[in-house]
């Protein structure tokens, strides 16, 4: 659910594969809310997601 509502339905259905997958959820694992900013730059470096830095 995370990754749909964070990336949508597009990006989560042609761009992750079952091995960012997995790594995903050992993160999600690890942190006791969804909202944590740590959080989503975990899951940024596994996605090499740079999408967010240029914003910066």
């Amino acid at each position: 659910m995370y990754l749909y509502v964070r990336y949508g339905l597009h990006h989560f259905k042609y761009y992750i594969d079952d091995n960012e997958l997995e790594e995903i959820n050992k993160v999600l694992k690890r942190y006791d809310s969804l909202f944590n900013e740590d959080l989503n730059d975990d899951i940024r470096l596994i996605l090499n997601d740079d999408e967010d830095d240029e914003e910066d």
